[in-house]
């Protein structure tokens, strides 16, 4: 690949390419309307949130995962995904967050008094675009400008992404305990994320189960 061709892809990148979306409270989820701006975000993954009672958080001891549900509101945010990468992302995000909160022992395999209800649900994903995701890290000015998004933790322009809502209810009252809504995405300057289309969603969907696994975990510590 010629230095001129280079060039030229990354000035395409720097004119356009696939802009991000920004998450919103979605119309057909419940627990939106209880949710508002998290000014607490410095990470800028989770933008709204809510938080109950978290004593009554820590009174459970274990988590029972509920199948992964997909949102399919007219409000969805899957950019160009097909149905079966969809479906894709559904099976993946199901294994990757019982790994996560097993390898937390905090995993249960049913209901009980003392295990909260964890429903995940995807809201929307951005598929990496292969060729220029790769290139735009891989030059010197590329890598330079992903260098600088990656230290602001921001997204890279040609990096998917994945949106998913995250409700924890109690037990057996099936009260909102907390919830809140997160995009996850790898680092601007990680090469291997934009080899096939999935794979930048694939990561921020492993990004967020080890976040909520860990986060949890320490919340429950004091029941166990």
């Amino acid at each position: 690949m010629s230095k001129r061709y280079l060039v030229l892809a990354i000035f395409i990148a720097a004119l356009g390419g696939c802009a991000s979306s920004q998450p919103h409270l979605y119309q057909g989820i419940a627990s939106s309307a209880q949710m508002s701006v998290n000014s607490n975000d410095r990470s800028q993954k989770t933008p709204f949130a809510f938080a109950g009672d978290l004593r009554k958080l820590a009174s459970h001891s274990s988590v029972v995962l509920e199948p992964i549900a997909i949102y399919r509101g007219p409000d969805n945010q899957f950019d160009r995904l097909s149905g079966a990468q969809i479906q894709e992302l559904s099976v993946y995000a199901e294994r990757t967050f019982s790994e996560a909160l097993s390898k937390h022992g905090i995993l249960a395999d049913q209901s009980s008094p003392t295990a909260l209800r964890l429903r995940i649900v995807l809201t929307g994903a951005r598929l990496s675009v292969p060729v220029l995701g790769t290139v735009s890290k891989v030059t010197p000015v590329g890598f330079a400008l992903s260098g600088v998004k990656a230290m602001a933790g921001k997204e890279g322009r040609f990096i998917g992404d994945v949106i998913y809502v995250a409700e924890f209810r109690d037990g057996t009252s099936g009260e909102l305990l907390q919830a809140y809504i997160s995009k996850q995405f790898p680092s601007a300057v990680d090469v291997g994320a934009s080899v096939r289309p999935l794979d930048a969603a694939k990561i921020g969907i492993r990004q967020g189960a080890d976040t909520l696994a860990k986060d949890i975990a320490q919340r429950l510590s004091s029941a166990r």
